[in-house]
């Protein structure tokens, strides 16, 4: 049966005659059953929607934005085109899904024909994803993020590979630790809820505790151990760590829920974040503008201009932006 069927029945939008068609093709065999399940299991880890939250505090220049955009609070979010068979259904569905998804769908199947030990998500730039894990773990997956991860958790631990920014809420096993390494750090844990920001090419690592522990680890040497409310950041040019107590640790999970949020962030790991998510180098042409410290709330839908002139409206700067870069003096 053809793919777009099974997604009109799974949405609801399947005609009389096209629902009995489709009942009709599950009752043949288990092996359409199966293959209804795994496509159903792609559906399920669907691309999250910008559900949009009550602003939990005011920026300094969050009035000049509502100015900027309006007083629409239910703005759609605008998610990319889904390429092969997604395209098709793309008018009619609610909730996007990120392409990768439908890749891993067909991956899967192709690992039941010759089995491998490892599964690996790759998020395209622009898209984000909520995936869940052997153990019943759940990750949520930021933009231009790769997760590795085996096929089920075998052994004394449970050993993921992030390059990229993931929020956790790890399933609890005081037998069995989950540990996610990063390009830098790799972090420890028995069952929690955090957000780590772990890009290879990135100039700084961060990770926030929400609930429950966990110890940062390097080169095999535990070397912090977090309590709930803590970050911290680790800069790689000083090879400086900083730990934060109490701050705004809620702006670190936003883009779960549609939003870039920044609170006395340095503008050159605000710039950072936006020029990973928009796929842009950044190039700062003056070093005082690096450590400006910004506080802002911003729809992953708003433009990167948009964006940039609302800061400029109380920082002292200029921009360029082109193909492959952004460019501040």
């Amino acid at each position: 049966m053809d793919d777009n069927k099974i997604f009109k029945y799974i949405l609801g939008h399947a005609t009389r005659e096209e629902k009995e068609e489709f009942l009709n093709w599950i009752d043949e065999s288990d092996d359409n059953k199966q293959y209804y399940k795994k496509i159903r299991k792609v559906w399920d880890m669907s691309l999250i929607t910008a559900d949009y939250v009550d602003n939990p505090y005011e920026s300094d220049f969050e009035i000049i934005r509502k100015r900027t955009i309006g007083k629409n609070k239910h703005e759609s979010f605008k998610h990319r085109k889904l390429q092969h068979t997604l395209e098709t259904i793309g008018k009619i569905a609610a909730v996007a899904i990120v392409a990768v998804l439908l890749s891993y769908f067909y991956f899967s199947t192709s690992m039941e024909r010759n089995p491998v030990s490892y599964n690996t998500i790759e998020i395209p730039v622009g898209n984000q994803a909520k995936i869940t894990l052997p153990d019943g773990s759940v990750a949520w997956l930021n933009s231009g993020t790769t997760l590795k991860y085996p096929e089920q958790f075998t052994g004394k631990d449970r050993t993921v590979q992030l390059n990229g920014e993931g929020w956790f809420d790890i399933t609890k096993n005081k037998e069995k630790p989950f540990i996610v390494k990063t390009p830098l750090h790799s972090i420890r844990v028995l069952g929690t809820t955090f957000n780590v920001y772990a890009y290879e090419e990135s100039n700084h690592f961060e990770t926030t505790l929400f609930d429950g522990s966990i110890i940062l680890n390097n080169n095999e040497k535990d070397i912090l151990k977090m309590k709930p409310g803590q970050q911290a950041i680790y800069d790689k040019t000083t090879q400086k760590m900083t730990v934060y107590n109490n701050k705004e640790i809620k702006n670190a999970s936003s883009w779960i829920s549609g939003y870039n949020s920044f609170y006395k962030t340095p503008f050159n790991q605000m710039l950072e974040r936006l020029g990973q998510y928009y796929n842009k180098e950044i190039i700062i042409k003056r070093p005082e503008i690096a450590t400006y410290e910004c506080t802002g709330k911003f729809k992953v839908s708003d433009s990167l201009e948009h964006i940039l002139d609302v800061v400029k409206t109380t920082k002292p700067f200029k921009y360029e932006i082109n193909e492959h870069q952004i460019i501040i003096y």
